[in-house]
C-alpha cells in the first residue's frame, strides 16, 4: 500500500509517529510517506517530506500549518492516510469523501484533556470539551479506524466508530541491551519527554533534588517557556541540568546511564487513564523509578516491583524517597533489574507492531 501519516503537531521524529508506527510499515513493504515540520529526508525506508519550522503562534498551527501538512499529504495521492491530532479531523473527513481509507490515532483522551489545558480560560474548558466531543463523534463515525493510545481512550469510543484498536506506546526493545551495572551509571535523577511542564511536577522535581541533594538532567522542551525561570531559580544548588529536546539515539544513551527516573506528573484527568510511555522506556533501561500515585500507575511499579509511588505534591517525601534510593544501591539496582524484566516479558513494542500491521491488512 501507499501510506501517508501526517501531523501539524508532532516532530518528524517523535518516537511513535516516525519511530514506531511509520517504520514499522516502511519495514512491511509499504510505500510510506510522514508528513510533518522540519526538513525533508529519507530515513528507515520513510519519506519524510518536511514542512519546515513548526509556527510559534498555536492558532496559526491549527488554522494555517495544519491546512498546508493536509494539501501536501493529499498531493501524494496515497491509499491510507493516517493522521494524528485532533486540529486534522476536519481534513480526515475531507479525504474520506474523496474515497481515501482514514485513520485517526488519538495519542490522548483529549476531551478530558482540554479541562486541564491552561491556555484556554477554566470557565470555557468544559463547554469546550463537550463541543470537541460532539465534533469528533461526527468524524470517526465515518473514518475506518481509530487507533487508541491506550485501552481507556479505546473505551471512550466505544459506540462511537466502527472499528477501534488499541496499540500501545510500548518502548522498542531491539537494540536496547542489559542494563548497566547500577553503580557504574554515570547520572543521578533523570525525566524523559517531550516536554516539562507545572503539571508534570517541574517545579517539584527541582525542589525535590535540591532537599535530596541529587543531580537532575531533564530532557524535553519547558513549557511554557516563562516556566524555565521559574525552575533555574529554585535549583540553588546548581544540580539541575536542562538539555531540552535531543535526538532519540543520544536519549537512549543518556536513559541507559541514569539510576533513577522521576515520573512526579499531577493526577489531572488525563493522567490518571494513560499508560506513561516515560514509564516503560525507564523501565526497559533499568531505571529505578518514583513516580506519581495515580492509582494505574502504582498498580503497575508495584506489580513489576520497580519503584514506589508517592504524593506528587509533596516535596519532602519525594525527596525522601530519592534519598532512600541512593544510600540502598542494592535496592534500587534490583528494582531496577524488576523493570526491566517485566517490560521484556509484558510491555515491549514488538507485539503493538503487530496490531497495527494487522489493522492496515483488514481496511
Amino acid at each position: 500500500m501507499k501510506i501517508c501519516h501526517f501531523t501539524s503537531a508532532h516532530e518528524s521524529n517523535d518516537i511513535r509517529v516516525f519511530i514506531k508506527e511509520c517504520s514499522t510499515l516502511a519495514a512491511a513493504g509499504h510505500e510510506t510517506y510522514l508528513v510533518a515540520q522540519g526538513e525533508s529526508r529519507v530515513e528507515n525506508g520513510v519519506h519524510v517530506i518536511g514542512m519546515g519550522a513548526l509556527p510559534k503562534s498555536r492558532r496559526e498551527r491549527m488554522m494555517v500549518f495544519s491546512k498546508a501538512v493536509y494539501k501536501k499529504a493529499l498531493s501524494l495521492d496515497c491509499d491510507v492516510y493516517h493522521f494524528h491530532d485532533p486540529e486534522l479531523l476536519r481534513y480526515g473527513l475531507k479525504l474520506k469523501r474523496r474515497g481515501k481509507k482514514v485513520i485517526y490515532d488519538s495519542h490522548e483522551d483529549v476531551p478530558s484533556q482540554i479541562k486541564d489545558k491552561y491556555w484556554i480560560p477554566k470557565l470555557l474548558r468544559s463547554a469546550v470539551s463537550t463541543a470537541f466531543k460532539m465534533y469528533e463523534t461526527h468524524v470517526v463515525r465515518h473514518v475506518d479506524a481509530v487507533v487508541a493510545a491506550t485501552p481507556y481512550i479505546k473505551e471512550q469510543f466505544r459506540g462511537r466508530t466502527r472499528r477501534a484498536v488499541v496499540i500501545c506506546n510500548y518502548p522498542i526493545l531491539k537494540g536496547i541491551r542489559e542494563p548497566i551495572p547500577y553503580g557504574e551509571r554515570k547520572l543521578e535523577l533523570g525525566y524523559t519527554g517531550i516536554r516539562c511542564s507545572d503539571d508534570r511536577g517541574a517545579i517539584q522535581m527541582v525542589q525535590a533534588a535540591t532537599k535530596a541533594g541529587a543531580g537532575l538532567d531533564i530532557y524535553g522542551n519547558i513549557e511554557p517557556e516563562s516556566l524555565l525561570e521559574e525552575m533555574k531559580k529554585e535549583d540553588t544548588e546548581g544540580l539541575v541540568r536542562f538539555h531540552g529536546l535531543v535526538p532519540y539515539d543520544e536519549l537512549q544513551e543518556s536513559m541507559a546511564n541514569m539510576k533513577i527516573g522521576l515520573l512526579v506528573e499531577h493526577p489531572t484527568e488525563n493522567a490518571k487513564n494513560a499508560l506513561c510511555i516515560k514509564m516503560f522506556e525507564y523501565m526497559a533501561h533499568g531505571m529505578t523509578i518514583i513516580s506519581s500515585d495515580i492509582p494505574l500507575w502504582k498498580d503497575i511499579i508495584d506489580d513489576a516491583g520497580c519503584g514506589i509511588a508517592v504524593d506528587p505534591y509533596n516535596v519532602d517525601q519525594i525527596a525522601k524517597v530519592i534519598r532512600k534510593l541512593m544510600k540502598d544501591p542494592e535496592l534500587s539496582s534490583q528494582m531496577g533489574m524488576n523493570g526491566f524484566h517485566a517490560v521484556k516479558k509484558k510491555y515491549s513494542w514488538e507485539s503493538e507492531a503487530k496490531k497495527l500491521r494487522r489493522l492496515y491488512e483488514r481496511i
